[in-house]
């Protein structure tokens, strides 16, 4: 599967990254509630595994929540290659307007 690989810096402690990170799944079940589906997060530490589908094919990763900025490891199927560009503009951005 291809990788996507993401950094987003943050001026906040990492107590309050990870509390404000809680929410981005969650957001992004509500604004892509047509084509998002089948949510998973689980935190170990200040580590978030997720997963979730979109038009039915999975998107999976390791979010590290660190001083001074937001990691993201994920992989993609490779029939979502055409649209990487897009999935990882939207979590950016929607990692970056949860850390603003």
């Amino acid at each position: 599967m291809p990788s996507m690989n993401l950094e987003v810096p943050h001026q906040l402690d990492q107590k309050e990254a990870r509390e404000r990170i809680d929410q981005f799944l969650p957001n992004v079940k509500e604004k892509y509630a047509d084509s998002v589906k089948k949510i998973e997060q689980e935190w170990k530490g200040d580590d978030l595994e997720f997963s979730f589908e979109v038009m039915g094919m999975k998107i999976s990763g390791l979010l590290k929540v660190i001083a001074e900025k937001v990691i993201v490891d994920g992989k993609i199927p490779f029939a979502a290659v055409a649209f990487k560009g897009k999935i990882k503009n939207d979590i950016k951005t929607g990692l970056e307007n949860l850390l603003a």
